[in-house]
């Protein structure tokens, strides 16, 4: 079995294999919130031929395809996210070593463009986990898709000193330092520990639609962010809380903060008013970040399915010897 790209002739032959492959095991925000059907795996043979799409991986076995992946940019070109991601169906293979297959391939192809990071979405507990694990990804975090039919406020809360504002480019540096305090630590390791990596692993230029970004502070500080896209009457949701006060040690096992709990429901009293006709409203959550959650459940949104986020570096971390003694890594650029 080799793996390559296929040639104009094979195409008739490989109608064939659409019955052969099994379920697209990649998961996209932007799917959650407006699911479609799957694409026929012809459709992207067809568009890597003629070039529409470039980054699109093929495992073939005589004349059937047994295994597609596709990736696109996340960010930006030092980061890629895996949205399509099939193998044989149980009945078709004994095992699904083409899915291992494709992913060392994709890393392969992304460390030789220089890019930084591949990400990979895929069913908590799915035969794409291992595949990814044994393939050198490591896991950064398990997330749970709360889904809600319209944000209702929370009984009683009043937002009594929290300014909440529009999110703008100066904030870059302010949100980035609420996502690293709510990020736990082995999670900021596996996805990056900078500013540039934070924007390359950013993939909301693929959530089309309208919405808004916000911020809620309390006596100048920001304490909570919140982001919501909607596109006809599908809405999603991400929110952000600061786990612990000011002051408090870092690494305690302290509860969520108030601050950030009451800067929370402020933001989501103004998303409702952008997600008013939006008949289903997704919001994807790690389940280390509790006061989202509860906030959520407040607000009338019900768990569903988890969700594995797996990341795999393709560049090797340089620490500068002046900071060896100090502990900092950043990352190097080859």
């Amino acid at each position: 079995m080799t793996g390559r790209l296929p040639r104009p002739a094979d195409l008739v032959e490989r109608l064939r294999s659409r019955g052969r492959l099994g379920d697209n095991q990649a998961v996209t925000r932007e799917l959650l919130a407006r699911p479609r059907p799957p694409r026929p795996p012809i459709v992207t043979v067809m568009e890597s031929w003629i070039g529409l799409r470039r980054l699109a991986w093929f495992e073939i076995e005589g004349r059937w395809i047994s295994g597609v992946a596709t990736a696109r940019r996340a960010g930006n070109h030092a980061a890629w996210h895996i949205d399509t991601l099939l193998g044989a169906r149980p009945e078709a293979a004994s095992d699904d070593a083409a899915v291992g297959r494709l992913l060392r391939r994709v890393v392969e192809s992304a460390a030789s463009e220089r890019v930084g990071h591949v990400l990979l979405r895929t069913p908590a507990g799915g035969a794409a986990v291992g595949a990814a694990l044994r393939a050198g990804f490591h896991h950064v975090s398990t997330e749970r898709l709360w889904t809600g039919s319209g944000l209702r406020a929370a009984p009683g809360h009043d937002p009594g000193a929290v300014v909440v504002r529009t999110l703008g480019g100066e904030d870059a540096g302010e949100l980035f330092r609420l996502h690293s305090a709510a990020t736990p630590l082995a999670a900021r390791r596996a996805l990056g520990l900078t500013l540039a990596e934070w924007r390359a692993l950013d993939g909301s230029r693929w959530m089309d639609g309208r919405g808004g970004r916000w911020v809620a502070e309390l006596g100048g500080r920001p304490v909570a962010a919140a982001r919501v896209m909607t596109q006809g009457r599908q809405g999603q949701l991400e929110l952000i809380v600061e786990p612990q006060a000011v002051g408090e040690p870092a690494g305690a096992s302290l509860p969520p903060a108030r601050e950030g709990r009451e800067g929370g429901r402020a933001l989501l009293t103004r998303a409702a008013e952008v997600t008013a006709r939006c008949g289903r409203i997704v919001s994807l959550v790690p389940r280390s970040a509790v006061a989202v959650e509860e906030l959520l459940s407040e607000h009338g949104f019900m768990p569903g399915r988890e969700i594995e986020l797996l990341v795999i570096r393709t560049r090797r971390l340089a620490v500068d010897p002046a900071r060896r003694e100090a502990g900092v890594a950043v990352a190097s650029g080859g």
